[in-house]
């Protein structure tokens, strides 16, 4: 699977949820849902299919305090740009 988990397509909602904006993940969720939960277990945190949504706006919505907290702590660790402008983690 192609799909990259960044700061660009992941948000962190208010309570134990991440959203991710990909129509790729949401495809392969749809055709291949054993596929989708080993890359999110593989890249961030082991997730069940009762954790995982797609939401009216074509979102896909995970519901996992663990899950949260492992994506949040990947993408802190991404540096900024360093080229005088903010960047990525700014």
């Amino acid at each position: 699977m192609a799909v990259k988990l960044n700061a660009s397509n992941v948000s962190l909602g208010v309570t134990d949820t991440v959203v991710v904006k990909s129509a790729e993940l949401i495809n392969t969720l749809i055709t291949d849902r054993d596929n989708v939960l080993g890359f999110l277990s593989k890249e961030v945190s082991p997730v069940r299919i009762a954790d995982v949504q797609v939401d009216e706006y074509g979102t896909v919505v995970i519901t996992n305090a663990a899950f949260k907290a492992a994506i949040q702590a990947k993408l802190s660790d991404v540096a900024p740009l360093s080229n005088g402008t903010c960047g990525l983690a700014c």
